[in-house]
């Protein structure tokens, strides 16, 4: 027995062993047709299909499932084409109009808005992650802009950052530009070597607690914990062994092959320094770049060498 639909459900159809999300804009007895919502807007070509090919239908408004479905858009003037993916009320609508039409004022004040305009999505909250921004490959094809507003995090931020991204793929062109980025991002990274008495002294106190790896781990200094993770993250690359393998081996009273996993020469652990702008800042010269420029335009003060830095960057462009 097909699945049955109506114009404006949210149906899942299998064609050429593919799966595609449809919005359904007409339907006419066993076929149909719709736009594909996991390309949408990039492919607006409405889709043909038969009713045997529907896997699935969500309704007029499904319910949060694997695909985030598209619902309507509005074009801003600066940033362009603004397309949701999750349902929002009238009020949230305007106040991301208006969060996107500060930022671009502050973008144009400073000749940061080169790289505009673009894709921008707006969809669901998802774990901690904020925003993306993807720079297309293809020349003529607008870059994608990702937005997950939160109540806990003012919108303006995330704009900011994610545009960092634009200005660093598209409006830094000189490679001594960025080298500098480069130079200024590794004076916050710090390379501990651990020699093989510092990993030892480590597994003996491990051995002679008697605990589970989780349990060891909160009684440790905070360097401790770092050492502790780098070790974990070698075994399970070299030894494939898990956390979970290791409290068997303890708890089972096997020292020795712990032992024969544990490191035992010179290993290097990369430690951040700390700074007053974020530590996810740190996670790639392009984030900190990002990060940086967010804290800058949002009026927070950067540190004095790093906000020369940013002046100058911006001057050149």
């Amino acid at each position: 027995m097909s699945v049955q639909f109506r114009v404006e459900d949210y149906i899942l159809i299998q064609q050429e062993g593919k799966k595609h999300l449809l919005c359904v804009d007409k339907a006419a007895g066993k076929t149909g047709r719709g736009i594909r919502q996991d390309k949408f807007p990039y492919e607006e070509n409405p889709v043909k299909f038969d009713a045997e090919e529907v896997v699935a239908n969500y309704g007029k408004y499904p319910k949060p499932f694997i695909h985030e479905a598209f619902y309507k858009d509005f074009t801003h003037p600066a940033f362009g084409s603004v397309n949701f993916f999750m349902k929002v009320d009238k009020a949230t609508k305007e106040e991301i109009e208006k969060a996107l039409t500060k930022c671009a004022k502050k973008l144009k004040e400073h000749n940061l808005d080169g790289f505009l305009p673009v894709n921008v999505e707006i969809r669901p909250v998802k774990g901690k992650m904020l925003g993306s921004y993807k720079a297309q490959k293809q020349e003529g094809e607008l870059d994608v802009m990702s937005l997950r507003p939160s109540t806990e995090h003012p919108l303006e931020e995330t704009i900011y950052h994610e545009s960092g991204h634009g200005v660093w793929r598209r409006l830094i062109h000189h490679r001594k530009a960025k080298a500098s980025w480069i130079r200024e991002y590794s004076h916050h990274l710090e390379v501990q070597h651990l020699t093989s008495k510092d990993l030892k002294s480590l597994l003996n106190e491990l051995l002679s607690a008697s605990q589970t790896i989780s349990d060891f781990k909160q009684g440790l200094s905070e360097n401790d914990q770092m050492i502790l993770r780098e070790i974990l993250s070698y075994i399970k690359k070299f030894h494939r062994l898990t956390v979970i393998d290791l409290n068997l081996l303890l708890e089972s009273g096997d020292q020795d092959t712990v032992t024969d996993v544990w490191p035992c020469d010179t290993i290097a652990l990369s430690k951040i320094k700390a700074n007053n702008i974020s530590n996810y800042s740190l996670k790639s010269v392009e984030e900190y770049f990002s990060e940086c420029l967010a804290f800058y335009l949002n009026g927070g003060k950067l540190p004095k060498h790093t906000a020369k830095l940013m002046a100058k960057t911006i001057e050149s462009l």
